[in-house]
């Protein structure tokens, strides 16, 4: 079938006969927003081994992945770190992690977790220890909104001892899953733009900033988020 055919040059050949690397569509589009104040990031993964969640597993030094990541930086976007769903319940793993991801791009400061996997003030910690000076986290899987009752950044508190800390938590607006799928908001697109809007507006009003979350198989298919992420960028322009 053509689906088996599409998978095997994946597999066997050039990292862009894989149907999941639109990171160059990516670009292209972004390029086009970054006359406003927009900075785009591309969380990259850098461990994970236990949980079928992480994958797929793939090398920093493979050939792929060193041709991604160069292009990511010659695009003049960031390159974050992707803590791993293991890293959600194994902190301490989020140090090596970083230190992985930076041996292959340099320093690293920013950090989304998989699957929203932040759940204890040691993540949070672990992620000052490491070096990690933002969190893109901050958002509910299911309900897209203002985790943080905010728009704003805002700097991590501990709930323990009510210290303030440098690290800068910056919510997490839109992700693109949370507005469709049946078990979470289950919009349709006309419902999903306008919900969207409403949110930028209001973060606009309020002086704040706007974190979109789209992952690159989001490019992929039927979907219409592709359709809807073109629709937001340029209303945010």
């Amino acid at each position: 079938s053509s689906d088996r055919v599409t998978v095997c040059k994946s597999f066997f050949g050039k990292v862009t006969n894989d149907p999941a690397f639109t990171f160059p569509q990516l670009i292209t589009h972004d390029s086009r927003v970054k006359r406003t104040e927009v900075e785009t990031i591309y969380f990259v993964k850098a461990g994970g081994r236990r949980f079928r969640q992480d994958r797929p597993y793939y090398s920093l030094a493979s050939d792929d992945m060193r041709y991604l990541l160069a292009m990511c930086r010659d695009s003049g976007s960031a390159i974050g770190l992707h803590a791993s769903y293991e890293a959600g319940f194994s902190s301490t793993l989020v140090a090596d992690e970083k230190k992985t991801l930076e041996d292959a791009v340099g320093q690293v400061s920013y950090n989304r977790h998989h699957f929203l996997c932040s759940r204890e003030p040691e993540d949070m910690q672990a992620l000052e220890q490491a070096g990690i000076t933002d969190d893109f986290t901050m958002g509910y899987a299911d309900a897209a909104g203002f985790r943080l009752g905010t728009c704003r950044a805002t700097n991590w508190i501990n709930p323990a001892d009510k210290s303030v800390h440098p690290l800068q938590l910056h919510p997490l607006t839109v992700m693109e899953c949370t507005l469709d799928r049946p078990t979470y908001m289950n919009m349709d697109y006309a419902d999903a733009e306008t919900y969207c809007k409403k949110l930028i507006d209001k973060s606009e009003y309020f002086g704040g900033e706007v974190t979109l979350l789209w992952h690159n198989t989001s490019f992929t298919g039927a979907s219409w988020y592709a359709q809807l992420y073109e629709s937001l960028t340029e209303y945010l322009a």
